[in-house]
């Protein structure tokens, strides 16, 4: 697995049909980072293309997740020998504000919110936020469920003495199909200054003959 972090976007940049200047920057920015990534691997040249739903279409053989938010730009690439989905997200932390939270947050999730200091509890939201993102991008590829915020329920652990950095699990609905429910999925998550970065990975288990 590969993750490349680029925070200086080209200036010089070809324009995108229909997209806003800022938004052509990410989006070359995050197809710069897979290019990067790619050639770990050693593919060269592979114009990373997009999906009818707007995702990005991977080499044959490969899982991969692209993310940008203000001055960050990511990609995550692993060859599905060794996961089967991958997805990473990054948010900016304040941005997940207290009006959004109905739209993101279950009734568990709220509970969970509601016993930690105000500090933490906006970390906490951020990394839903987040994590969701990320699950959503790990499962899509592979099942093409629509899933809705409040469709998963995100148990979050911060590492021990620490508001920056610790573990999510995510059990995936029924409507991810039977295979790819049968067991929950753990995931990282990492907070630097306004910014939280989460990463999720699944593998198919072989079947059991």
């Amino acid at each position: 697995m590969r993750l490349i972090r680029r925070s200086r976007i080209p200036t010089r940049v070809r324009s995108c049909a229909g997209f806003a200047a800022k938004r052509t920057k990410d989006f070359l920015a995050g197809r710069a980072c897979a290019r990067h990534a790619l050639h770990a691997f050693g593919i060269e040249g592979f114009a990373l293309g997009s999906n009818p739903d707007r995702s990005a279409s991977w080499p044959a053989g490969f899982a991969g997740s692209l993310t940008h938010t203000a001055g960050f730009s990511a990609a995550v690439v692993a060859p599905q020998t060794a996961v089967t989905g991958i997805g990473i997200d990054a948010e900016i932390v304040s941005s997940v504000s207290i009006d959004l939270w109905p739209s993101i947050l279950t009734p568990a999730e709220y509970a969970v919110a509601a016993t930690w200091s105000p500090e933490r509890r906006q970390r906490y939201a951020a990394v839903v936020f987040s994590a969701k993102e990320s699950f959503y991008k790990c499962q899509s590829p592979l099942t093409g469920a629509w899933l809705d915020f409040l469709d998963v329920v995100v148990n979050v652990r911060f590492d021990t003495n620490t508001d920056t950095s610790g573990r999510f699990s995510i059990a995936p609905p029924a409507a991810c199909g039977r295979t790819f429910a049968a067991r929950p999925l753990t995931g990282r998550f990492r907070i630097e200054d306004d910014l939280v970065v989460t990463g999720i990975t699944y593998r198919r288990l072989a079947a059991v003959s």
